[in-house]
């Protein structure tokens, strides 16, 4: 069954909520991540930390990418959704006009 165009646009507005959130906490990972980094220093046994940091600051990235994806999915969703809305809005009101 599908849902409804003003049902769409309330999940939309949900999951966006969502996908702010969990950029919020990438951002806060990340920039605990690099405040980390700058306070490890250079010494050797920190060099070797660093490679793995390298790999979760990537997988942060790959993370907000998707989240990015994700946003605009729920976006495009959004607009179709509206559109479809109002064209339903025309369509009934020309219909009601016709019936009197």
């Amino acid at each position: 069954q599908e849902d409804t165009p003003e049902r769409i646009i309330e999940l939309a507005a949900a999951t966006e909520k969502v996908v702010d959130s969990a950029r919020t906490s990438l951002d806060e990972a990340s920039r605990g991540l690099s405040d980390k980094r700058k306070e490890m220093g250079d010494c050797s046994a920190a060099q070797k930390v660093r490679k793995d940091m390298n790999d979760l600051h990537g997988r942060l990235a790959a993370g907000r990418r998707t989240l990015d994806k994700l946003g605009s999915s729920v976006q495009t969703a959004r607009d179709k959704a509206a559109r479809k809305s109002a064209a339903l809005k025309k369509d009934a009101e020309e219909k009601d006009l016709f019936s009197k």
